[in-house]
């Protein structure tokens, strides 16, 4: 199994070969395809190295969330007051230097304010219901830095909202951040068993964030009777998450915070941190494991690509024949790419035709989410505790509408990366580009993305979904042909500017999710009290009261995503005009270096062949993971 370790050393031996040429056979040339391919190393070194694992400490109000970060950390980052009532999420990772952040909320034009560093006398201003009610400066989360050995391996915690507070727009704010969650953490006391409210709340943690890490921490340990109330909660997590397996970890943050004080083993033993720390590393491996295996794909296809080119330019070396087609299918390439630049109207009449097709694909994907989350609720209001809580009901249905949420930006996202591709395609520049760089990569057969390993194959898409929009969510091997040519020359950078087109929506959209929760809330309360009636009965006012709001949402959200195509016509259009552009004078400058480079190989032979001896073994040691 390829390691983060063994993955580097494959990197670096190939990044030199990349600069080697680049500077040997193309005189540090900027327009170079060798440099390219270097610059995408480093970026998929980066990264891999990032490594960072989420988890996400939520639970209802007073839980002991923020105690149970403070003992992780070793110090004291998070408020443990009791009057105090957090109402937005707290990011916690490493830093050398102790630092403290507040990352403001895009608007709903998808603009987003500069990130305010403050000191830590200032986090409260900006994190708690009393000094920013209803968070009304708009605070998406405060990052804490702090130098914790906790953390120095890659570890992120996240302190969440309570997900039984007053205020749903609470729980929105913790459902919001659960996306980027790889493990949840589900905090309950010895104090009590776990009601079937906070195991709804859990239900909801998890569709929204689509974790299969999930353990409960049964916090206080050290008091009560932690063996009958785990077993209790253990029985009820099998009854009401029966598609999971929960485990239940006894933690004492008190005995752990002894044990950081004085490190006698005893307490460290007794506080049950050496369990948590286990599971979580566990997961940590499975990240990794999952993170190597999408960049080893993405280091191979770059493998190709200078193997490729140092294939090509070793065989015009030896012979002048292949010196003369190599040149003439470079100038004839120019001039096709610049008589594709001149009749603009063929490619733009391909990308209005895409758009359209985008747009109406998008009015039917919008209509049966609508039509699914009203399927899940029914299916919600058929379990007692959604007929009983109006809490519970409201943070179920901001979760529905949340995952709806970011279904319809993958679903943007992953049709505009193939709008793209198709007009590339049907333009003819994909078959232009295959002619020069192509020839070999199109026959290449990339690995197929299988990781053995219990519960963490279905994750591959989830945790692997950031890098992967740059080949298609969840589609590699299609990378492999006319777009492996393509992210050489930067179009990564078209990816992200899709990802923003697309993320434009959910600030609106996020907003009208919190609102409606408050409304939703307010609405069912009298639904809740009072009155006998049937349960098929109750199930129908509810879905009655629940009916227009879900529909307002839908319809706001068909508008921002209409908007969202409109904005992006216009992008698509303006970065293929810059991917012809780029390439024309990527291949003038071949042209020009085409005789020094050759003058180079032949003063270098064995250094070429080194250098394509060291790319081809990292080719077999990419294949054989």
């Amino acid at each position: 199994m390829m390691t983060v370790k063994t993955l580097n050393q494959i990197i670096d031996s190939v990044q030199v070969v990349a600069n080697t040429a680049w500077r040997e056979f193309e005189n540090s040339s900027p327009a170079s395809q060798y440099r390219a391919i270097s610059e995408a190393l480093s970026e998929i070194k980066t990264e891999l190295n990032k490594g960072e694992l989420y988890v996400l400490i939520g639970g209802e109000v007073k839980a002991g969330k923020s105690t149970l970060v403070n003992s992780i950390v070793g110090q004291n980052v998070c408020s443990v007051a009791q009057e105090v009532c957090t109402n937005v999420c707290t990011i916690i990772r490493y830093g050398e230097t102790p630092k403290f952040i507040v990352h403001y909320k895009a608007d709903d034009k998808g603009n987003t304010p500069d990130s305010l560093p403050i000191t830590e006398d200032e986090v409260s201003m900006y994190s708690t219901e009393s000094l920013n009610p209803k968070n009304e400066k708009n605070v998406a989360y405060i990052e804490v830095q702090v130098n914790s050995s906790m953390l120095a391996n890659g570890m992120v915690l996240i302190d969440t909202p309570g997900l039984g507070a007053i205020d749903p727009q609470h729980a929105f704010e913790t459902f919001s951040m659960a996306k980027k969650a790889d493990v949840i953490l589900f905090l309950g006391s010895t104090g009590k068993q776990l009601t079937s409210v906070e195991i709804a709340s859990l239900n909801s943690l998890i569709e929204v964030s689509q974790c299969e890490r999930v353990a409960h921490v049964l916090t206080c340990c050290d008091q009560g009777d932690k063996n009958a109330i785990a077993s209790a909660n253990e029985a009820e997590l099998k009854r009401l998450v029966p598609s999971m397996k929960i485990p239940v970890i006894p933690v004492s943050s008190l005995l752990f915070q002894k044990y950081l004080n004085n490190k006698k083993p005893a307490y460290l033993d007794k506080s049950g941190f050496k369990a948590l720390y286990a599971y979580l590393y566990t997961a940590g491996k499975e990240k990794e494991q999952i993170l190597c295996s999408v960049r080893s794909v993405e280091v191979l296809l770059q493998c190709n690509i200078l193997l490729n080119a140092l294939t090509s330019l070793e065989q015009a070396s030896q012979d002048t024949t292949k010196f003369q087609e190599r040149q003439e299918k470079l100038r004839n390439a120019i001039s096709r790419l610049e008589n594709l630049r001149t009749n603009r109207s063929t490619w733009e009449s391909l990308f209005a035709k895409e758009i359209r097709k985008l747009n109406n694909n998008l009015r039917e994907f919008s209509f049966d989410q609508e039509k699914k989350s009203f399927e899940k609720l029914e299916g919600k209001l058929k379990e007692d505790v959604y007929l009983k809580d109006a809490t519970a009901l409201t943070n179920a249905v901001q979760a529905i509408l949340s995952v709806s949420l970011t279904e319809l930006e993958d679903f943007i996202k992953e049709g505009l990366e193939k709008a793209f591709t198709n007009v590339r395609d049907e333009s003819g520049f994909s078959e232009i580009s295959q002619e020069i760089y192509c020839d070999e990569i199109e026959k290449v057969q990339l690995p197929t993305l299988e990781i053995k390993g219990e519960g963490i194959s279905t994750k591959l898409e989830r945790i692997g979904r950031k890098s992967l929009y740059g080949f298609g969510i969840g589609s590699l091997v299609t990378y492999a042909g006319t777009s492996a040519f393509a992210s050489s020359i930067g179009v990564t950078a078209l990816m992200t500017k899709i990802g923003t087109l697309a993320g434009s929506i959910v600030p609106g959209l996020g907003n009208v999710i919190g609102g409606l929760g408050g409304a939703l809330l307010g609405g069912l309360i009298g639904f809740f009290s009072g009155l006998f009636e049937s349960k098929n009965h109750k199930r129908k006012r509810i879905l009655k009261e629940c009916t227009p709001k879900i529909r307002e949402y839908y319809q706001k959200a068909a508008l921002k995503a209409d908007n969202c195509l409109t904005d992006s016509s216009t992008t698509l259009k303006l970065e293929f005009l810059n991917l012809i552009n780029a390439q024309i004078k990527a291949w003038e400058a071949q042209i020009s270096n085409l005789q020094d480079a050759i003058k180079a190989v032949h003063n270098h032979v064995e250094k070429l062949r080194r250098m394509k001896t060291t790319v081809t073994t990292a080719i077999i040691d990419l294949a054989k993971e």
